[in-house]
């Protein structure tokens, strides 16, 4: 929680889900070896319990957060929130946000259920590992810890060669994360039993403990986003995990953490990880920019409450079903939270597949569909992403880039005066296609489309054409770009290493253009999440938050600027900057009833008349008209 609220000096917060897989690791294969073991294991029943502990207080939180998703989300947004409700029902959601979410900079107020792949995880293993125990005991019972081992060992060398090439995959996907899990299984298995024979002194016990938990702590201090993890650095807090385990109940770290108010926390350890993940969303989605103190104050305020509430009220008297021999009430109450799971999971598909329920603000909103049609972007409506080329030896206009070079694909050939059919694009969202770049792509399952394969077929092509515009999100892709990696301390460095990318390109393309243009620093506008749609839109609300719009990246947009001149003077290149269309004394962010900013980086389809207009007004854009 205290991660999640962002204090500067937990960056490396998030290995609190390693300590706890190492536990969860120890503790269920603890139960399972030794029922298994007395010939006691029940494959069914063991699911059963899994079920009744995990399933009841995850529907509660899924039917808030579809409440709140259904009354204040856009259609876009409610779109993915369906999805992530479809995958996190049948528990896969580390599948799903492994398609292209970096966990660390994924947008808060838009994911509301991120912190559901690492129950993902949690499940997909215990689908497996319990059918794995049985059936090595059954085998042999000596075999297990060896077989643990190399499981172990297998996963760890997986995930640390992950991390360096995939490494959004490697923080997710279950088999880079189940060496983790196998940490907590060998220490139930056979390190404590062998420590236990060892007999250690209480006072080298205590030097353990100490240094176990120094393992957990000081990487939570130390790393930050930019470790490679998990890899070999998550080993640091499993084995100081590793280590408080085996070191027992009595040393004086133990008591500390056997205080009621601890373990009052790890009674309602579960609903309060449900819940708090979704309250920071929702502060962040009406703009509450809190300190991280304030803002986990405030989320602890409201989760502990709900958090105990169903503790008490609904985790309890199902662990009393779930201990009945018979277990038949535990069995009527598993197939009605089944079937409400398949009805969530069925509504998020709903949510998926219907443009976020368009039909909500068209039957209880017509004004915020009226937001929704103007805030939408032009360039779906006349163009697709992908290779969209005409056969044929020239053209008109080819634009290159990613979904920030979109959103001016159609106002561009309006002011130029070309009908989208005689436009050709090589465009996809989260895609960098200039010349000779290795990139992580971070989105190709999402879209179906291969950035390098886009990439390789544009440099294939000798069509000719008058223009050819280039841009991109020039501040993105820190983490992606695998031949030009940020450097760290060097905040010049950002554009400087798109350089020998940006000539490539523009050698490459000089001899097929008349024009060449370069599309340089794009503007971050503040205020636009509190102008989405909503159920409870209205106009004087959206007319006053529309004063509240403001270009805030002004240094980044003064050193894109410098930065780009050095194209300028080439031969048929120009470089325009947006910032003369938004940036400058004559420029506006609406038009007093919409936005002209659908989201904070790319604009609406209401400002596609302003644009125009105000393109037509740069000189550079001015003398590519009269070319």
């Amino acid at each position: 929680m205290l991660f999640h609220a962002k204090f500067a000096w937990l960056g490396g917060g998030y290995v609190g889900v390693d300590v706890f897989f190492v536990i969860s690791g120890y503790l269920t294969t603890s139960i399972v070896f030794n029922q298994v073991k007395t010939g006691k294991f029940n494959l069914l029943r063991f699911y059963q319990k899994r079920a009744a502990r995990l399933l009841p207080a995850l529907i509660l939180m899924f039917v808030g957060t579809a409440i709140f998703g259904f009354l204040f989300y856009d259609n876009r947004t409610l779109d993915n929130f369906g999805q992530q409700v479809v995958y996190g029902a049948f528990g896969a959601a580390n599948i799903l946000f492994a398609q292209g979410d970096n966990y660390f900079v994924s947008d808060e107020a838009l994911t509301p259920l991120i912190h559901l792949w690492s129950l993902g995880v949690e499940e997909q293993f215990y689908l497996v590992w319990p059918l794995v125990l049985a059936a090595i005991a059954w085998l042999n019972v000596e075999l297990i810890l060896g077989f643990a081992l190399v499981l172990f060992t297998t996963s760890l060398t997986m995930s640390a060669a992950a991390v360096e090439t995939l490494p959004i995959q490697a923080y997710f996907y279950t088999h880079y994360r189940a060496f983790e899990m196998l940490v907590g299984a060998m220490v139930a298995l056979g390190l404590r039993s062998a420590w236990m024979r060892f007999k250690p002194s209480l006072k080298f016990k205590e030097l353990l403990s100490w240094v176990g938990l120094a393992l957990i702590v000081v990487p939570m201090v130390l790393f930050d986003n930019t470790t490679s993890f998990p890899g070999f650095n998550a080993l640091y807090p499993c084995v100081g995990t590793a280590l408080l385990i085996c070191c027992g109940e009595q040393t004086r770290l133990a008591k500390v953490l056997s205080l009621k108010p601890l373990i009052f926390i790890g009674l309602i350890s579960y609903p309060l990880y449900l819940y708090h993940q979704p309250l920071i969303s929702y502060c962040h989605f009406f703009g509450l920019e809190l300190p991280p103190l304030q803002l986990f104050l405030v989320v602890a305020a409201i989760s502990f409450p709900l958090a105990w509430a169903t503790y008490r009220y609904v985790e309890t008297p199902i662990r009393g079903l779930a201990r009945q021999p018979q277990g038949r009430g535990l069995g009527r109450l598993l197939k009605a939270a089944l079937a409400s799971l398949c009805g969530l999971a069925l509504m998020g598909l709903l949510f998926a597949k219907s443009n976020g329920l368009e039909q909500r603000f068209t039957l209880l909103n017509p004004y915020a569909l009226e937001i929704s049609e103007s805030m939408s972007p032009s360039f779906y409506q006349f163009f697709k992403q992908g290779l969209r080329v005409a056969p044929a030896d020239s053209g008109k206009v080819l634009f290159v880039g990613d979904s920030v070079l979109q959103q001016y694909v159609y106002p561009i050939s309006q002011a130029l005066d070309i009908e989208p059919g005689e436009v050709d694009t090589v465009t996809r969202g989260g895609c960098v296609l200039l010349k000779e770049v290795e990139l992580i792509d971070r989105y190709q399952t999402e879209s179906g489309i291969s950035c390098d394969r886009l990439r390789q077929q544009l440099y294939q092509s000798e069509k000719q054409y008058d223009y050819i515009f280039i841009s991109q999100s020039w501040i993105s892709y820190e983490a992606d770009l695998l031949n030009a990696p940020v450097k760290a301390g060097s905040p010049g460095y950002t554009l400087n290493r798109w350089s020998s990318f940006i000539d490539e390109t523009v050698e490459h393309f000089q001899p097929l253009a008349q024009n060449l243009v370069i599309i340089g620093g794009h503007p971050i506008v503040e205020g636009t999440s509190q102008l989405q749609p909503t159920l409870f839109s209205n106009p004087e609300a959206y007319a006053v938050k529309l004063g509240d719009l403001e270009v805030v990246n002004d240094n980044h947009l003064a050193a894109a600027r410098e930065f780009f001149t050095r194209w300028q003077d080439r031969d048929r290149v120009a470089v325009i900057a947006p910032e003369e269309i938004w940036a400058s004394a004559q420029s506006q962010l609406h038009d007093g009833n919409w936005s002209f900013f659908e989201n904070g980086l790319h604009i609406s389809q209401a400002s596609t008349d302003y644009v125009v207009q105000r393109l037509q007004k740069i000189p550079e854009f001015f003398r590519l008209t009269q070319n």
